[in-house]
């Protein structure tokens, strides 16, 4: 029996196959197999061949690495969003501003993304709720504010950066972005200009644990109004 299979490993190394693929149609140890064919020698097109196919094994052994690091990113970063969230409900029964900041948000607010708490409005006063929250809450290093503004208005940057200045008291230099010129690509668009003479402000903050926290008060007013 052994002697059979040595002649039959031979004859699939004289084929080109590789000593793995032997050992997997044999059902032989690698260190026997080995063995047996060690004399035999393969020609340059079948030496191309399996060099060729150790490459694709590598990659294909590379990209299942990286996909099952991805997997666990994500589903470890699926479990530290609903502990987010969670924190976000039990916050939002004790906390009557976060409840407001929820409320407006669930509103308002960009829902998308899951990395961002993201919202725009022209009306300062709502933008200071939210504003005056945050820097209360620590976030006042993170804060991004920029404005789309028209330009048809006939106010410069700085005259509308001034005004939300104005209305605003906690903005600071260092919370400015670049402001964003709107453009009029139909005739249609033409009535907006003159309405939002200061533009619409956006604030900004690039944090998951926030996001989800609002998104787990905003869980929370949902609940309430099953009842």
């Amino acid at each position: 029996m052994k002697t059979e299979a040595k002649n039959h490993a031979r004859e699939l190394r004289r084929q080109g196959l590789s000593i793995k693929e032997i050992c997997k149609k044999l059902g032989v140890a690698k260190s026997s197999v080995s063995i047996w064919v060690r004399d035999i020698e393969l020609r340059a097109d079948q030496l191309e061949a399996l060099n060729l196919q150790m490459i694709r094994s590598r990659q294909r052994f590379g990209y299942l690495s990286r996909c099952d690091g991805a997997n666990k990113n994500r589903i470890e970063a699926e479990q530290r969003h609903r502990l987010y969230e969670q924190s976000g409900r039990e916050l939002a029964k004790v906390d009557e501003r976060f409840r407001l900041v929820c409320a407006l948000y669930w509103a308002e607010g960009k829902k998308r993304g899951k990395n961002t708490f993201s919202i725009s409005n022209s009306d300062p006063r709502l933008m200071r709720v939210f504003l005056d929250w945050l820097v209360r809450s620590g976030f006042d290093q993170r804060i991004a504010f920029r404005v789309q503004y028209y330009e048809g208005n006939g106010f410069s940057v700085e005259m509308i950066k001034a005004w939300w200045r104005n209305k605003l008291p906690r903005l600071d230099g260092k919370h400015f972005r670049k402001f964003v010129k709107c453009t009029l690509n139909r005739a249609s668009q033409q009535k907006k200009v003159g309405s939002l003479p200061y533009g619409t402000a956006t604030i900004e903050v690039c944090d998951s644990e926030l996001f989800f926290n609002v998104m787990g008060g905003i869980k929370y007013l949902q609940d309430l109004g099953d009842w």
